[in-house]
């Protein structure tokens, strides 16, 4: 096993420092600085691919003449096998396999000769008595294996950066190396043969190890596998991959070892060449066929590595580059959105002229750089806001959009009321409405207010009653609560704007107990008010 590892270990260093490219290909700055990140989600990358491989298969098992070569003649060890499935890269460095494979699996031992190694011939002695028939005949097994497995796959040429020139483009690259490591179930109905009759092997006392019976064998598998591809277009790689797959048993060549003796015949069976347990090679050519991309052209996110995208971009860029700055804002050519921003003109990031009220004239012409959102403007950026009744406050401003001509307006716009004379007797005032489950005095009822106001200044005994009442909706507690609302809302201006004192202002709530109106809530969400 630790060969094998070793060897997954030296083709993943080899792909991290190595990678096969095309020829250079022409890049502008605007390439440089605009490359597509593969892991945002478009329609020119695809994550899925469907695998077809076909290869051939090779026993590491007890039953085969060599431990590295397998024989093509006599029992040929070469057994063909093809694979399809389907594969997801979640990121351009690790994917996942689904894999089915169906072949055929066959190893042999040649009748003994004079020049043959220890191991066949302790396999043969440990036959017993019938060794010696078996020795000269030579034995082999065969079986058919299905495999399903699922593989933890990793693109090795894109963990790091590659060793590129400065000026190749990282969307030539045609190689690229991979390894798997998976988890399966493989099922196979081994037999022993009599290389001379064919006929399939008794077991008897002498030969316990032999497992040929009926009916198929389910064992676990641990693929592991290391190859490389090559891209033939967008759409379609091809390559070239060698699969290990441990089978976590001893019955795939249909002799089970008992535990080892140190090349002994001594016990019931022999520890030989590999172990405990059994395993099969399987040299394979393999294509890949993009799917399920929106775009017809999509290539898979494993081929483009934005790391390289990274290293070539900064190693292009030179230091003139950089220095480039044709309209002399501070923001690199390179950068700037706005390669001919006018002199003078303060700049953000990307190199745009700043416009801080968004109103389409840049600041360094904008003579009202807050100009009020919603309002056209001239052409040195003045908002143009009418003033509909012509009192010198714009109507974004005014209280009062139509003041009567004439009249001296504050600063809100609203048109005070001539002073009220001073009168004894009790004075009722036009009632203030509310909008529904509100206490906002709408500025429509100002001029109102400024009416009650002057009236209590004239009149500096008279003292003011203030009665909110809601609509028969809700509960009396949340229209009592509502009704005060309203009510205070009308002594907090009479006090704060109007300088009233507090003392001659009476508040009261009569929420839902004095309905005026029995089918209008507009007119019974109002706040009453008399002086006396």
């Amino acid at each position: 096993m630790k060969k094998y590892i070793l060897s997954i270990l030296s083709a993943a260093l080899l792909a991290t420092t190595v990678q096969a490219q095309t020829a250079p290909a022409a890049l502008t700055c605007s390439d440089r600085m605009n490359f597509t990140n593969p892991f945002k989600s478009n329609d020119a990358y695809t994550g899925w691919s469907a695998i077809v491989k076909l290869g051939i298969t090779q026993p590491y098992t007890d039953i085969n003449m060599y431990q590295y070569y397998k024989v093509w003649s006599h029992k040929n060890e070469n057994q063909p096998m093809l694979t399809v499935g389907a594969q997801k890269m979640v990121s351009n460095v690790i994917g996942f396999q689904g894999l089915l494979s169906y072949g055929t699996l066959q190893g042999t031992l040649r009748p003994l000769s004079t020049n043959a190694n220890t191991e066949q011939k302790l396999y043969f002695q440990s036959l017993g008595s019938v060794g010696a028939a078996a020795a000269k005949t030579g034995v082999y097994f065969r079986t058919n294996i299905l495999a399903l497995n699922a593989n933890l796959y990793f693109n090795w040429s894109n963990l790091g950066y590659s060793l590129l020139s400065a000026n190749k483009s990282v969307y030539d690259r045609k190689y690229t190396f991979y390894s798997t490591l998976g988890f399966g179930m493989t099922a196979f109905n081994s037999t022993i043969y009599s290389s001379k009759t064919g006929e399939a092997l008794a077991s008897n006392k002498y030969m316990s190890g032999i497992t040929n019976k009926d009916g198929k064998t389910y064992e676990t598998n641990i693929p592991m596998s290391t190859g490389f591809k090559y891209k033939v277009n967008n759409k379609i790689s091809v390559g070239a991959e060698y699969t290990l797959n441990n089978v976590m048993s001893d019955k795939l060549d249909a002799y089970v070892n008992a535990a080892p003796v140190n090349g002994s015949t001594t016990g019931t069976g022999l520890w030989l060449r590999n172990g405990a347990y059994d395993k099969f090679g399987v040299f394979a050519v393999t294509m890949n066929y993009n799917i399920l991309g929106t775009n017809a052209k999509a290539q898979n996110i494993e081929w483009t590595n934005p790391y390289d995208n990274k290293i070539i971009n900064e190693k292009l860029i030179s230091q003139a580059d950089l220095a480039a700055d044709a309209d002399a804002d501070g923001v690199s050519d390179l950068l700037d959105k706005e390669p001919n921003t006018p002199a003078g003109c303060r700049v953000d990031g990307t190199g745009r002229a700043m416009d801080t009220d968004g109103d389409g004239v840049v600041d360094c012409r904008d003579r009202e750089r807050l100009s009020p959102a919603g309002y056209p403007v001239d052409q040195y950026g003045v908002a143009q806001i009418p003033d509909s009744d012509g009192d010198g406050i714009a109507d974004n401003l005014d209280w009062e959009v139509h003041s009567a001509v004439g009249c001296k307006v504050d600063q809100h716009g609203v048109c005070p009321p001539p002073p009220a004379p001073a009168v004894v007797a009790p004075i009722s005032f036009e009632s203030i409405y509310f909008k529904t489950n509100n206490n906002v005095i709408d500025k429509e009822y100002m001029p109102t207010i400024q009416h009650i106001a002057m009236t209590l200044l004239a009149n500096p005994k008279m003292n003011v009653t203030i009665a909110g009442n809601t609509d028969k909706h809700h509960s009396d507690d949340y229209n009592d609560k509502l009704g005060m609302r309203r009510a205070k809302a009308v002594a907090d201006i009479l006090i704060k704007r109007f300088g009233i004192s507090s003392d001659r202002i009476n508040i009261k709530s009569n929420g839902k107990r004095s309905i005026r109106f029995q089918n209008s809530d507009e007119l019974n969400r109002r706040v009453d008010i008399s002086i006396q």
